[in-house]
């Protein structure tokens, strides 16, 4: 299901723990001086760039988002056959009609050219910038010290929970070039700084058919660039990434097993196959494969969130729930301080948002181990980070109704259902519940005669 506002439950939570990213705000980047502020004449220019095709649907949340932050607006158009071109002329672009060559970097920097600003925001349509953070990039275009900035990018994934990477998306004019032509990246020459500013995007909950369409497609171009470049390690990491998206899993490990032979891979690209071969393991059964490679993971990125879930989860399977807790907690742990190894700063986070399921699979561990008040401590916390995920609430209702607490159980379940989220299994643990409840007493209180 495609979201239509910033402000829906998928990316609610995730917003708020984002603010604790202005700790990494720096002072010369972003504190401007009194002339600069009252200087607005002064301030740089910003051109938006995009390359858009059959955008109608989600092109008016995008520009609406920008239209504050912008000082122009550049579209190519690679063959639009709906009102995409007349939804960016409202706005008042400038629209470029652009051959499409089935190459995205080469559309990007066609783009690149009629940019007039000091500076270039990239954004796809069906992004959106939070609004919040426009007063950010007012103040980032000042500074002189970084030709690029690299945004957070939030997206709302197949499974409703929140990824998070990083991306390079504002950049000085006349200092960056795209290349890759299935999936195009931004070369940008100096430094860039990593910034806390926020980009939404909504572009995997589509229609399902849609999305099929769009994986394959990029599933084909992928093995046509691997074809050509057989040593690109990078693209490889794109397919196994887009055969998981796929949940072709037989063919994911198969293309990233034979991806970690090859020589000469760039830690970033391992990190990413070995982070979906650990998956792969993980969801077709082979624990012990799923363990070795994890861990090797592990010892380059230590930091790596999806890959201290999925081993919490390996050693839950195995019944190793003392284990499994140590890998949870190591995952809230590093959560907390949103580290990340030098030069994997761009890597998907699938996990990202899962610190609701986190606290569930801890409160699940300490009840196998006996340890019901930990577990119900757990439970009540993976609700306070996740409210709309009924299975929490029926687990903590469970262990309520084993501790002899059935009115504590009713009320949990019933706030699931008070909140829209209670599901058939739910409704009817209610009605069985109240049945067994003891009979109210109905005390007289009128006056008697």
């Amino acid at each position: 299901m495609l979201k239509n506002e910033k402000s829906d439950a998928v990316f609610e939570t995730e917003k708020a723990s984002m603010e604790r990213e202005d700790t990494f705000l720096k002072k010369d980047v972003f504190e401007s001086t009194v002339e600069e502020i009252r200087s607005d004449l002064a301030a740089p220019t910003v051109s938006l760039s995009m390359i858009v095709k059959d955008e109608e649907a989600v092109l008016p949340r995008c520009l609406e988002s920008v239209k504050d932050i912008v000082d122009e607006m550049v579209i190519v158009d690679t063959g639009s056959k709906d009102g995409t071109v007349q939804i960016a002329q409202s706005f008042g672009a400038r629209v470029y009609r652009y051959t499409w060559e089935d190459n995205f970097c080469e559309s990007r920097n066609f783009g690149l050219q009629f940019a007039r600003g000091d500076w270039i925001l990239q954004l796809d349509a069906d992004e959106e910038l939070e609004e919040r953070d426009i007063f950010l990039i007012r103040k980032v275009i000042r500074s002189t010290e970084y030709n690029g900035h690299s945004f957070v990018i939030l997206s709302d994934g197949p499974d409703h929970a929140v990824y998070r990477c990083r991306n390079t998306r504002l950049f000085r004019t006349g200092c960056v070039h795209y290349e890759g032509s299935v999936v195009d990246v931004p070369i940008v020459r100096g430094k860039v700084f990593l910034s806390p500013i926020r980009i939404y995007h909504y572009g995997y909950n589509l229609d399902p058919d849609v999305l099929t369409k769009k994986f394959k497609q990029s599933e084909k171009r992928l093995c046509r660039q691997i074809q050509e470049e057989p040593n690109n390690t990078y693209a490889r990491a794109n397919l196994v990434w887009n055969y998981r998206l796929q949940k072709e899993y037989i063919k994911m490990i198969e293309e990233a097993e034979k991806a970690l032979t090859l020589s000469h891979i760039r830690i970033f690209d391992a990190q990413m196959i070995m982070n979906d071969l650990l998956y792969g393991y993980f969801i077709t059964g082979n624990f012990k494969k799923a363990e070795k490679i994890g861990i090797q993971g592990l010892r380059d990125n230590s930091y790596h969130l999806d890959m201290l879930f999925v081993l919490g989860c390996v050693m839950v399977k195995q019944r190793r729930f003392k284990k499994a807790i140590d890998y949870f907690a190591e995952y809230l742990r590093v959560h907390g301080f949103e580290k990340q190894v030098p030069g994997l700063e761009d890597l998907v986070i699938n996990t990202y948002g899962y610190r609701g399921r986190v606290w569930n699979n801890i409160g699940s561990c300490y009840e196998h181990l006996g340890k019901a008040e930990k577990a119900l401590e757990c439970y009540q916390k993976a609700i306070q980070y996740e409210e709309t995920n009924v299975v929490f609430y029926k687990n903590l209702a469970s262990l309520y109704l084993k501790k002899g607490k059935s009115a504590l159980a009713i009320k949990v379940l019933e706030n699931a259902q008070n909140m829209g989220i209670a599901d058939d299994t739910t409704i009817r643990m209610i009605g069985k519940l109240k049945l067994l409840q003891p009979p109210e007493m109905v005390m007289w209180q009128g006056k008697m005669e």
